[in-house]
């Protein structure tokens, strides 16, 4: 019997700036067997099993951050609807309320004027300020 040469497919692919910042960052923190935890990775991410093996954890690691990610961004996108719900609303329904209430009230009430305070002559101000000179507190 003659020992059967393993195939072996050579996957290659180029990592851009600016494109794949994420990939670079997560290639460039990989501890270990890059080769194991790329194959890790697209396991996980076909949602095929893992062989056991050292660097696995990772892989399980890189499913369960794409799951909360996939999560958070599901939470935005109803928190931002949510927003919007909450614009329109202010704009329609609120607004509506408070036209309804000024219906009911009728007008605004008038803003009440003050009159002036009396002016005090120059004659009563030297009075007072010789009376005061002279109290002793």
């Amino acid at each position: 019997m003659g020992s059967r040469k393993q195939q072996r497919i050579a996957v290659t692919t180029q990592l851009v700036t600016g494109e794949d910042d994420d990939l670079v960052e997560w290639f460039q923190c990989v501890t270990g067997s890059r080769n194991q935890a790329v194959k890790d990775a697209l396991r996980a991410a076909l949602d095929s099993p893992i062989p056991t093996h050292q660097d696995a954890a990772s892989a399980v690691e890189i499913a369960e951050l794409r799951d909360q990610m996939a999560e958070l961004r599901d939470q935005m996108a109803e928190m931002q609807d949510q927003m919007a719900a909450w614009g329109k609303w202010f704009e329609t329904d609120f607004h509506g309320y408070l036209r309804a209430q000024l219906d009911t009230i009728g007008t605004l009430p008038e803003v009440p004027t003050i009159e002036a305070a009396p002016q005090v002559e120059s004659e009563d101000l030297d009075r007072r300020a010789k009376k005061l000179k002279r109290q002793a507190w």
